[in-house]
């Protein structure tokens, strides 16, 4: 299926679909801006700096800092022209049965919600890990799903799933996610209508407002700016935490790391691998001994544990990634392009405030892999029925 005239050849498209522009708002805020964020006069960042000294953001924090902005840009500079997923566009799905699938994954989540017995906008007490994991990827494939089949007699019902899952999973506690999908379904539809940059800008607006309303509300806040202002720094200032942490017991790290790995395993559904957790954990693929006062962690930290003085390789490489997703997008097939709407807001959250496992199994395995796999076996089904004689049938 390919999308309409010229529409992915709009200066607004273009700019929106753009990968490092997703990457240098996330850079921004979770690390340039953070030493400025450790000087405020606000009980979180005071909480912060019991510590970690704002001071401890020196030169070479700021050489890091600029040298990941620098290793993903010249990555992205330096790819070829060229799509990367060949004749992926080719796939002749059909709509019904991803559908099908999304309802089998819905009844799935429906019935772990049950037995989990968890509690909908009760606080963190019923924060379910594993269970809250599954509909992280169900959030994305659904969000996928309604952006692939938007011009079918299926979008209301598909938007419909999405609105569901998505209450779930705020109110389990998961924000990053939602806003993500949330992100990429009305990017879609800005450049599908064809908006102009100041409807992206008012989007942009809401969401971080929307982030902040959840967070504040959530942890039993008091309304008003100064709540506000502390809640929309919280997240960057307690994930450099996290990074300074490490930072701070030295920049060496491992010469082999198995995030790759890791993020395959935990991608694995728990019904075909119930014990993951236990055998990443028994294997020594997940730090059991995080240095996270608060939880999360922040990339520069993560970076060093996994790749060393060699970090600028990985981002090198995601850099790479991003440029052939994005020119697989332009390229006008509705799969390539759902695939890249889909990622772009990974790069500007998660790659930033998740461990780089986690990040990898919702950019590329989540975002990519899974929706590909449930259009091919959509193929495969649609391959044999028109093999299959009408009097067979």
């Amino acid at each position: 299926m390919k999308v309409g005239g010229d529409l992915l050849n709009e200066k607004t498209a273009k700019v929106m679909l753009h990968p490092v522009f997703y990457f240098f708002i996330g850079w921004v805020y979770y690390i340039f801006m953070v030493p400025y964020f450790m000087m405020l006069d606000l009980s979180l960042v005071k909480e912060a700096n019991e510590q970690i000294s704002y001071l401890a953001f020196d030169f070479y924090y700021y050489v890091d800092a600029f040298l990941i902005l620098f290793a993903f840009v010249f990555g992205f500079l330096f790819a070829r022209d060229g799509e990367l997923f060949g004749n992926v566009n080719e796939i002749d799905y059909e709509p019904k049965f991803v559908l099908l699938f999304v309802f089998l994954l819905m009844l799935l989540a429906v019935y772990k919600i049950v037995v989990s017995k968890v509690v909908l906008f009760s606080g963190y007490s019923d924060f379910d890990v594993g269970l809250l994991g599954f509909l992280n990827s169900l959030l994305i494939v659904v969000s996928f799903s309604l952006i692939l089949l938007w011009e079918t007699k299926y979008r209301k019902l598909l938007f419909f799933c999405f609105l569901s899952v998505l209450v779930i999973t705020l109110g389990l506690g998961s924000r990053n996610v939602a806003v993500a999908s949330i992100f990429s379904v009305c990017v879609f539809y800005g450049i599908y209508s064809k908006k102009k940059l100041g409807f992206f800008f008012s989007l942009s607006v809401f969401l971080v407002l929307l982030l902040v309303l959840v967070g504040v509300w959530r942890l039993g806040f008091s309304y008003g700016l100064k709540s506000f202002v502390q809640h929309f720094v919280a997240d960057s200032v307690f994930i450099s935490v996290s990074s300074m942490c490490v930072i701070e017991s030295g920049r060496g790290g491992v010469l082999f790391s198995p995030t790759a790995l890791t993020s395959f395993i935990t991608w694995i559904p728990g019904f075909f691998f119930d014990s993951k957790y236990n055998f990443l954990r028994d294997n020594g693929l997940v730090d059991l001994n995080p240095c996270s006062p608060f939880g999360g962690s922040g990339l520069i930290g993560d970076l060093y544990k996994n790749f060393s003085f060699f970090y600028p390789v990985y981002l090198f490489s995601l850099g790479v990634y991003s440029k052939k997703i994005y020119a697989s997008g332009l390229a006008g097939g509705r799969l390539s392009l759902t695939i890249l709407v889909v990622s772009l807001p990974f790069l500007m959250f998660h790659v930033f405030n998740q461990y780089i496992y986690a990040f990898l199994k919702l950019f590329f395995f989540n975002s990519m892999i899974l929706p590909v796999i449930i259009c091919v076996i959509s193929s495969l089904i649609l391959k044999l029925r028109k093999e299959v004689p009408l009097s067979a049938r």
